[in-house]
């Protein structure tokens, strides 16, 4: 992908080249430890399931929604919406009843690079970003950036800037605060503000806009007295996938391994890191099958850097990878590695 002239252009424009030019002023990498001024609470929806199955259908972004919260000033911007024309022009009967957006008033709406370049200017344009300025997404949950955001931008050679690389799980910072609310995955932000106990009086709001409202209104809470939470170390992305060995005597936690079937024959692993594209894989994670007569086999063995990880690539059971459906399942496979070092590699 990317290659030609139409990867050229996508390289060197948009979204891509003002960042890397420094034109746009609004990709400003954090230290682990370093705190932004700023976050920006993002939310996508999707054409087909969202909530807590958001990108396990491989349905295209339909809206983004983010609001700017100034963390020195503890205030909340203005909110932000668009809409966005996915591929394929449908939406499903679940979608459509929750999130109130009419396939008609997607058909103008402009596709998803495009809509990213409106974002990138609305946040350039709010947040004024000067010489050591910085800001963070913040997301409600792994959903949005990993299972839908670089997924999709994957399919469609679109490639993110780096403010896409990192970003805050509200409900992990939550839950840092609050270490005796629900589960994380029971968590969301209407969870979290009743929590709070925050005023709510979003019921009217359509989907998308009341969890924005809550997100604000739960990290002003958290950054206040008595919490005074200080958000740092926010979640990584993997740029890219590395291949390597394992070092030895090396313990592999079979819970962090999936095994995945119906690759192409000619499948590398570098094209398994891309079908697993926003989850981080393991250094030298990817392994390919070998039948008895050392043949591919259409098999791969994918180590991820943690259970969390490796459950998120459970969600992408039979996601696409061309025309062909892949199959992703548990490996109930440990491994130690010997003295002598070895990858996880050809099996």
């Amino acid at each position: 992908p990317g290659h030609g002239a139409a990867g050229r252009r996508r390289r060197g424009s948009g979204l891509v080249g003002a960042a890397r030019r420094g034109q746009g002023r609004w990709c400003v990498s954090l230290s682990m430890t370093a705190a932004p001024d700023y976050l920006v609470v993002l939310f996508g929806t999707t054409a087909g399931a969202n909530g807590a199955r958001l990108g396990s259908d491989e349905r295209e972004l339909v809206q983004l929604l983010w609001k700017v919260v100034d963390l020195a000033a503890k205030k909340v911007g203005t909110l932000h919406e668009v809409l966005i024309k996915p591929d394929l022009l449908e939406l499903t009967e679940e979608c459509q009843e929750e999130i109130r957006i009419r396939v008609d008033s997607l058909t103008l709406a402009p596709q998803l690079e495009q809509a990213l370049r409106q974002f990138n200017q609305s946040v350039s344009n709010e947040l004024n970003i000067g010489v050591g300025t910085s800001f963070c997404l913040c997301t409600d949950g792994q959903l949005h950036i990993r299972q839908v955001l670089h997924p999709e931008a994957s399919k469609k050679n679109i490639l993110l800037p780096e403010c896409f690389y990192s970003f805050f799980d509200l409900r992990k910072e939550f839950k840092k605060c609050c270490p005796d609310s629900p589960e994380i995955d029971k968590l969301d932000a209407k969870a979290m503000a009743e929590y709070l106990n925050l005023d709510q009086n979003n019921s009217a709001q359509h989907f998308g806009v009341s969890q924005v409202e809550d997100m604000g209104n739960v990290i002003l809470t958290l950054i206040s007295e008595p919490y005074n939470h200080r958000f740092s170390d926010p979640e990584r992305v993997s740029y890219k996938f590395e291949s390597g060995t394992c070092s030895k005597m090396e313990l592999i936690d079979d819970n962090t391994i999936i095994r995945a079937r119906g690759l192409p024959w000619q499948s590398s692993d570098q094209d398994i890191a891309r079908f697993f594209k926003g989850l981080n894989i393991a250094k030298g994670g990817a392994a390919l099958c070998l039948n008895a007569q050392g043949r591919r086999n259409g098999e791969a063995l994918v180590r991820f850097v943690s259970e969390e990880h490796r459950d998120l690539a459970l969600q992408r059971h039979k996601h696409h990878m061309g025309n062909r459906y892949i199959e992703v399942c548990c490996s109930g496979f440990k491994i130690c590695i010997g003295e002598r070092g070895s990858r996880l590699g050809h099996l």
